[in-house]
């Protein structure tokens, strides 16, 4: 009884790291999308390569920086300084 409130606890802990994450990253690899964009424009690449690019530079970012949200826990793996 005690393990499965536990995996409860956990469970809503990782989906309210879910939620954190994505509310977080979504705006950044936005922005790597738009920053794409405006290079595309300044040296006049074809429009369908400009959507590819967004869309890939939006997809690394976010991944990146979904992969560093879930590598290690910080209670976990805290450092000697605190850090």
């Amino acid at each position: 009884m005690v393990e499965g409130a536990i995996k409860i606890i956990h469970y809503e802990k990782d989906q309210n790291r879910y939620r954190d994450a994505i509310r977080v990253w979504i705006p950044l690899s936005a922005a790597g999308a738009l920053i794409s964009f405006l290079i595309g424009l300044a040296f006049h690449v074809p429009l369908r390569q400009m959507i590819f690019a967004m869309i890939f530079s939006a997809a690394l970012i976010f991944s990146g920086y979904i992969f560093r949200s879930f590598g290690k826990d910080k209670e976990k793996y805290k450092s000697k300084d605190g850090i």
